[in-house]
């Protein structure tokens, strides 16, 4: 009796999923602008310059627009936004819209101090 009655629960339960629709992944998007990202390289020691006011470090080896957010690193490059957990990389494209605010407050700027930064490709991330 037990067993016929999970036999029975069994054969409904496959009956209703049989007839929902099957889920279909959405395609996937190509950025054609995008510059290429490899894997990760030698590792890098950060030099970091704070922002006043602000959470936001700029790393002033790593070439212009580089920053640093609790321990996440963001770069522009070629018009796209990047990060990454390591100066190193690997870097993963971002959408600006999930860019921080505190990162667009201080991208452009240089913080106290620094003079200059020479640009600098990073491992990682290359334009091409």
């Amino acid at each position: 009796m037990k067993r016929l009655l999970t036999l029975t629960i069994a054969a409904a339960l496959l009956g209703a999923c049989a007839s929902r629709k099957a889920l279909t992944m959405p395609e996937p998007v190509t950025l054609a602008s995008a510059p290429k990202v490899v894997p990760a390289g030698h590792v890098m020691v950060p030099h970091l310059v704070a922002y006043p006011d602000s959470d936001v470090s700029c790393v002033t080896n790593a070439g212009r627009h580089c920053y640093v957010l609790k321990g996440t690193y963001y770069r522009f490059l070629g018009g796209n936004w990047f990060y990454a957990t390591l100066l190193a990389g690997p870097w993963t494209f971002i959408e600006m819209k999930y860019v921080p605010e505190d990162i667009f407050r201080v991208h452009g700027q240089l913080p106290p101090g620094v003079d200059s930064i020479e640009e600098r490709d990073l491992p990682g991330i290359s334009e091409e």
